[in-house]
């Protein structure tokens, strides 16, 4: 067994010696080798020259077409389209608030307010502005709030079991038509 490794070990040296003499002759001829001792040495196909190899460029083996891949198209993308700002419908505004309540004294005019956006209630005096609405008018069962030339009432709910009709809403009205200006 010993006998056996040994001869390996021999042929092995032998090998790695030859080939090192090889590419000691190589680089002193020239930085090059010959394509010639090159295929003897090694792989054939390193004396073909890689122009004579164009039908494997065309026609690349790892490829599934068998095709080389496109070159990338560059592309420019679509322009934005920015849509036109949307133009307040011709509907009037009305405000996002509910009357709950009312306070009628000689001294002050309180009106208990619903915000329709945040639920929450809020009392305001006659003259103070909520929503961007003005409160101008207190009255028992409705107020009458502005903004800019429009003014909107509100009236209460009527309560349950009543046979009164509920007073019909007001449309809104620019503040020269309004009585009493």
């Amino acid at each position: 067994m010993t006998r056996l490794a040994t001869v390996f070990l021999l042929l092995d040296l032998a090998v790695a010696s030859r080939a090192s003499a090889a590419g000691v002759k190589a680089e002193s001829a020239s930085v090059e080798p010959n394509r010639d001792e090159a295929a003897q040495a090694g792989n054939p196909l390193w004396a073909i020259p890689l122009s004579e190899l164009a039908a494997t460029r065309d026609r690349p083996l790892f490829s599934a077409s068998r095709r080389p891949a496109a070159a990338p198209v560059a592309t420019v993308p679509p322009p934005v389209q920015v849509d036109p700002p949307v133009v307040a419908s011709a509907l009037p505004e009305q405000p996002s608030l509910t009357l709950i309540g009312t306070i009628v004294s000689p001294e002050t005019s309180i009106a208990l307010l619903r915000d329709g956006g945040t639920q929450s209630v809020m009392r305001v005096r006659k003259g103070e502005a909520t929503s961007g609405w003005l409160l101008e008018t207190v009255q028992s069962r409705s107020i009458v709030v502005e903004k800019g030339e429009r003014s909107v009432t509100l009236a209460l709910p009527e309560p349950l079991g009543s046979s009164r009709q509920p007073p019909a809403p007001n449309p809104p009205a620019t503040k020269g038509e309004r009585s009493g200006d």
